[in-house]
């Protein structure tokens, strides 16, 4: 007797021969099940067989479609485009490539230095990401301190987040309607960012390395990244100045290579050195690629 799970197509394959059984039947009555299920490099195989006399035959599935996904290579910077590929999500087969356009020199930041400057590429980066813009004027603004709001706004666009639904705020300091309402709720909601107290956010208030870091690292834990390999910190001169509340953060980031020494001779982590927007900009490029990978 042939049995198969007519929810799934999928059938017991106990006792299974390729051959038609030789049975007398007057009028066959067919139902099928699935094999081996096709896929996009190798067919499949499909069983039909009589619920009256047991006969049945074996028809083969064609192979499936690649499906593929676009892959940032490359992202373009106004020197040079980008390069994106297309891959199979089940196979891994190359599908397709496309350049990507360089970036416009509406674009150019005028603030932004030549290649050479440390936070050039990190800059041109986030803003082909969409992470951190100028302004009207054309200015990005890399030594400007880098502001609690600021920060929630430029974390919201790295998590695409859906900021519609996020219409209230525990928050005195914060007019939802605001520029940076919406992204302060929904980091709040969320678990990545708490306020200096109860019921102010802090708004306008710069925001240091050891805040970041631990601000990331939830982050990073709520989108199911392993953040339990951490680094030695007593090996930092000024290890005694890193809070309490932000060790687990700044070992786990120094790890992850998001946090450097900041004297190149003596390692110095400088948790409470203020984070500016050319520092941010390097910190959520090197995030991308190495967190995520």
């Amino acid at each position: 007797t042939w049995t198969f799970d007519t929810s799934t197509d999928e059938m017991d394959k106990s006792g299974l021969n390729s051959t038609v059984t030789d049975v007398d039947c007057q009028t066959h009555n067919y139902v099928y099940g699935i094999i081996e299920k096709p896929t996009c490099t190798k067919e499949g195989k499909k069983i039909w067989i009589c619920t009256l006399c047991d006969d049945f035959y074996i028809e083969t599935i064609s192979v499936t479609e690649h499906n593929g996904e676009w892959e940032i290579i490359f992202w373009p910077t106004y020197t040079e485009e980008g390069l994106m590929i297309l891959r199979c999500t089940e196979c891994g087969a190359l599908m397709g490539a496309e350049t990507i356009d360089r970036l416009d020199k509406n674009d150019f930041f005028v603030d932004v230095g030549s290649a050479g400057d440390w936070y050039h590429d990190a800059v041109y980066y986030c803003a082909a990401k969409n992470y951190i813009k100028g302004n009207d004027k054309g200015l990005f603004m890399p030594t400007a301190k880098l502001t609690r709001e600021q920060l929630v706004v430029i974390l919201g666009r790295v998590a695409g987040a859906d900021l519609s639904q996020y219409t209230e705020t525990k928050f005195t300091d914060v007019k939802i309607n605001s520029w940076y309402g919406s992204s302060v709720a929904w980091a709040n909601k969320n678990g990545y960012v708490n306020g200096i107290s109860k019921c102010k956010f802090g708004v306008g208030k710069n925001i240091d390395r050891e805040s970041l870091a631990t601000i990331l690292y939830r982050y990073a834990q709520k989108q199911g990244i392993d953040v339990s390999s951490k680094a030695d910190l007593t090996v930092y001169s000024d290890y005694a100045k890193i809070s309490s509340w932000s060790k687990d953060a700044c070992a786990w980031a120094v790890n992850t290579g998001l946090l450097t020494s900041t004297n190149t001779k003596v390692l110095t982590l400088s948790p409470k050195m203020i984070v500016n927007r050319a520092q941010a900009a390097q910190l959520f490029m090197n995030y991308d690629k190495k967190v995520l990978g």
